[in-house]
């Protein structure tokens, strides 16, 4: 700058005639240049200032960082020592809990071993007891049959008729799988059986081809009284059925001719039906024992004519 001064001034003294414009000129870039020197030591304090400010800033955040650093390196110094607590933790109860389960588990393995032997140990005694049960009852039952066998052959000792008076096809059935195989009883028992179903027919609707077959069946047992009884009353069955038809019609002309509407009247009409109903009895000499079947049919009509003479019994007949 300097040089350029020297020839500015020797440059004005060789030529003075230029000296005006050129010290207007100079004062110019004097002011341009002091403008300059304004702004550059502003710039320059700007800068400065910015640097400082910089570098506090950074010196800051430095000390921040560093702050922040050893906070991480501290917080990981504590998170490596929880991990550490944690695994310890967690090993602890893990093993704590696998120990308390094998405790448990060699207490459920004595308990169970024991309970298998008192297991066994009580079935060892139910299988005697069951045993001994079994020899008691079999035992008892043998007994029990023998003296059942005994009281049937007690039973069936007894003549035929008494047997027919003081049993019944259901009680010879039930006997028979019990004395049916011994001689002495079998025949007995089989006769019975005959009996009983031949006598059945009289319990039931006349029917002749029944009747004929009952005959048949008591024809190959041995002629006792109660047998040639039963037979008797098999073959007057038909007898007595057309009798007791005869009477039940003549009591339904009696209910066609009147009914009975006062005492009188219910008397007469009552004294009536009696009366062929005893001519029944004493003409065929009826005994209610003899014919079930025929009984209950004459016990209907007097318990309906009892109650009321002018019952309608026009039913009774179809039963016949």
């Amino acid at each position: 700058m300097k040089k350029i001064l020297v020839a500015v001034i020797i440059l004005l003294l060789v030529n003075p005639l230029y000296s005006q414009d050129f010290i207007k000129e100079y004062n110019k870039l004097l002011l341009v240049n002091e403008s300059l020197q304004k702004q550059v030591t502003l710039l320059n304090s700007t800068i400065n200032e910015l640097k400082n400010s910089n570098d506090s800033l950074v010196n800051t955040k430095q000390v921040q960082i560093k702050t922040l650093e050893n906070e991480q390196i501290d917080l990981n110094e504590q998170i490596k020592s929880y991990e550490s607590t944690i695994d310890d933790l967690n090993k602890n109860k893990i093993k704590n809990e696998r120990d308390h389960l094998q405790s448990s588990l060699d207490s459920l393995l004595k308990l169970n071993g024991e309970l298998a032997n008192t297991i066994s140990d009580q079935n060892s005694k139910k299988i005697q007891a069951q045993k001994s049960c079994d020899e008691t009852k079999r035992q008892e039952y043998d007994k029990g049959k023998l003296e059942l066998i005994n009281q049937l052959a007690e039973f069936y000792n007894k003549p035929f008729d008494d047997l027919i008076t003081s049993s019944s096809i259901k009680i010879v059935e039930r006997d028979f799988p019990i004395v049916g195989n011994k001689v002495e009883f079998e025949k007995k028992l089989r006769d019975l059986k005959k009996y009983f179903i031949a006598e059945q027919v009289l319990h039931e609707k006349f029917n002749e081809q029944n009747v004929s077959n009952a005959i048949t069946i008591i024809g190959n047992i041995d002629k006792t009284e109660s047998v040639r009884n039963l037979d008797e009353r098999l073959k007057k069955y038909k007898l007595y059925l057309d009798g007791l038809n005869k009477a039940l019609s003549k009591i339904l002309e009696i209910d066609k001719k009147f009914i009975g509407v006062d005492n009188k009247s219910i008397e007469v009409k009552t004294k009536n039906i009696l009366f062929e109903l005893s001519y029944y009895f004493r003409n065929y000499r009826f005994n209610f024992k003899d014919y079930p079947y025929l009984t209950e049919i004459i016990l209907d009509i007097i318990k309906l004519k009892q109650e009321d003479p002018n019952a309608d019994i026009k039913y009774l007949i179809d039963k016949l």
